[in-house]
């Protein structure tokens, strides 16, 4: 698998050494959580979106996310 991770946080947040360091167990961490999110198909702050996003999550999509989760971890 290849992904490409941008970290908009300056100097980082450590998101990408999480991915990193356990990709398998987030991946499979963050499709339990938007699966189990019941905000709906748009996502929310709890499983998808950033309050304050400077993009205004402009690009985002709950449902492709789920799909893009459900073909790594089943690559």
């Amino acid at each position: 698998t290849i992904a490409y991770i941008f970290d908009s946080v300056h100097e980082g947040c450590g998101t990408t050494e999480a991915l990193v360091n356990d990709w398998d167990s987030c991946v499979e961490k963050a499709l339990l959580l938007a699966t189990n999110c019941d905000c709906g198909d748009m996502g929310c702050p709890r499983c998808l979106t950033e309050i304050g996003c400077p993009e205004s999550n402009d690009g985002l999509s709950k449902l492709l996310g789920l799909w893009l989760l459900e073909q790594i971890t089943h690559s």
